[in-house]
């Protein structure tokens, strides 16, 4: 072995003792190392507020070309209306294939009546709504077959 392989191995072991010795060393009780620690964990940014979305509509089987109401509601934890981002999609296998409209709601509710297209009559949909307020993002989806008039 040469001298330099030698003191690498060496070295090595010196790390490799130093580290029980390290380790402990974390173990003391001092006021100082708890204060650290606790002020560390209060430093963390606190989870965004949740919100609730709530979306209703007659049936799930709306007739082609025949109006279909529904609502959408945004609410905080605490049920109070809050401002929001709702983005409105039709769904085919998971797939996007209809943008319904993507709009800012003051206070927590959009109501919209629309008409489903006679091309979609038959093929399992989903009425899917994304709210965003508060930072967080929120999902519905609303299965639905359009049916024939």
């Amino acid at each position: 072995m040469t001298r330099r392989r030698r003191a690498a191995a060496a070295g090595g072991l010196c790390a490799l003792t130093l580290i029980p010795a390290l380790a402990a060393c974390g173990g003391s009780s001092s006021t100082a190392s708890a204060t650290t620690a606790s002020s560390a964990a209060t430093t963390t940014t606190p989870p965004a507020a949740a919100i609730r979305v709530r979306l209703t509509a007659p049936t799930h089987t709306p007739v082609a070309n025949t109006a279909w109401h529904y609502v959408v509601r945004v609410t905080n934890a605490a049920g109070a209306p809050v401002p929001a981002i709702v983005h409105l999609q039709a769904l085919f296998q998971g797939q996007v294939v209809g943008q319904i409209g993507l709009h800012r709601v003051a206070h927590g509710v959009w109501a919209e009546t629309i008409k489903w297209p006679p091309a979609s009559v038959g093929q399992p949909l989903v009425f899917q709504v994304k709210a965003t307020a508060n930072g967080v993002t929120a999902t519905v989806n609303y299965p639905l077959q359009v049916t024939r008039a």
